[in-house]
């Protein structure tokens, strides 16, 4: 396959090498790096850049890492559009089937969602926060791209900063993450959409920087309602972002510097979310979330179902029993999770390797089977 590919390619039989490398897949054979590389080396060779990126994109999804090959001659190929836009050359300009910045875009998304998928992948449901931050290595060449491509005189859009935050996020790095939501702000021509709240976020939940997360939310939800109020389109979170600050939340119960009082509180500010998930109050800015997302969910209800479960075994103790907490209600909300369509099939595989969450979704399944009998 990649050597008839690579022969039509050779050949100038562009549409012929595309129509044989996305039929692999229908005779039971996946591309490789190779498959991959001989097929945009000849399609940048014919000005196909468009088609090149949706290669990249194809490998991305598929889990395939490019060479570094392919990123320099992508890189080669954004740069020298960069210069057909920025001088008077611009007939070859607008015979380019894409831009720089697109370019430069799936270049750092790549590097970011390969190294985000590095190590087992059971599951598409990846495991909640790491309490130790990831190595600084991607960051450090999603950061070079992103210099490389000002330094071309391609001027960053919404999507190239969002790629550099989910970078930091990834690495835990909130003062970058934080200063670079300035900069957005600061532009006259950008606003923070959802993508940029919830890398901002899970950045600060990675650093254990709870201070950081909720300020943050609560910006989002005030310029949400602001935008609301003017009937703009931008007016909802995603679940993702949803699922972020829960995780976040969770997160700073389990930090060895909080004592038992916050670790109760914070699980009960995560029950209160999910009470007004379910019943669309206002609670937080819940109702400017996709609830049916967040209730399908399964990484969002595995920590409410870990929050309720945390405060129904404390009210066990009297003295840990002064938050007004009503066992039977806590343990009918658990139970009603566990019973929902989300967890039909049992707990994600991924999300059972997370002790707390199997602890959790186990106790609340013993206590629905005891309702039940």
């Amino acid at each position: 396959w990649t050597a008839a590919i690579n022969a039509c390619g050779k050949t100038g039989k562009i549409e012929s090498a595309l129509k044989l490398f996305y039929a692999m897949p229908n005779f039971g054979v996946s591309p490789n790096t190779v498959t991959c590389g001989c097929l945009t080396d000849c399609l940048l060779r014919h000005g196909r850049t468009a088609d090149s990126l949706a290669v990249l994109r194809y490998m991305k999804k598929n889990h395939i890492a490019p060479s570094e090959v392919l990123y320099t001659s992508l890189m080669t190929s954004a740069s020298r559009l960069a210069q057909y836009e920025n001088t008077e050359d611009a007939s070859n300009a607008k015979a380019a089937d894409t831009s720089a910045v697109e370019i430069y875009n799936e270049l750092m998304a790549s590097l970011v969602e390969l190294s985000s998928r590095k190590g087992p992948t059971s599951s598409s449901v990846p495991l909640p926060l790491s309490k130790k931050p990831r190595d600084n290595t991607e960051l450090y060449r999603v950061s070079l791209l992103f210099q490389e491509m000002k330094a071309a005189g391609v001027e960053p859009d919404l999507a190239s900063y969002n790629a550099l935050l989910k970078s930091c996020a990834n690495a835990g790095d909130v003062e970058r993450a934080t200063s670079i939501l300035e900069e957005i702000r600061n532009s006259e021509d950008m606003d923070p959409n959802d993508n940029t709240w919830r890398e901002i976020i899970r950045a600060a939940g990675k650093a254990n920087r709870l201070d950081v997360a909720l300020s943050t939310w609560n910006v989002a939800i005030q310029e949400l309602n602001e935008a609301e109020a003017i009937g703009s389109n931008e007016s909802r979170l995603s679940a993702k972002s949803a699922v972020a600050l829960l995780e976040a939340l969770i997160q700073g119960t389990e930090d060895a510097a909080v004592d038992r009082y916050t670790q109760l509180r914070l699980y009960q500010l995560v029950a209160n979310v999910c009470e007004a998930v379910i019943s669309g109050s206002s609670y937080m800015g819940m109702n400017l979330v996709d609830r049916q997302s967040v209730l399908s969910d399964p990484r969002a209800m595995i920590t409410f179902l870990q929050a309720l479960v945390a405060l129904e075994q404390s009210t066990r103790s009297f003295q840990e029993n002064n938050l007004g907490l009503n066992r039977k209600k806590l343990r009918l909300l658990a139970i009603s999770i566990v019973a929902s369509d989300c967890f039909s099939n049992g707990l994600p595989y991924r999300l059972r390797q997370h002790r707390p969450y199997f602890e959790a979704h186990t106790t609340a399944k013993n206590w629905w089977h005891r309702e039940k009998c």
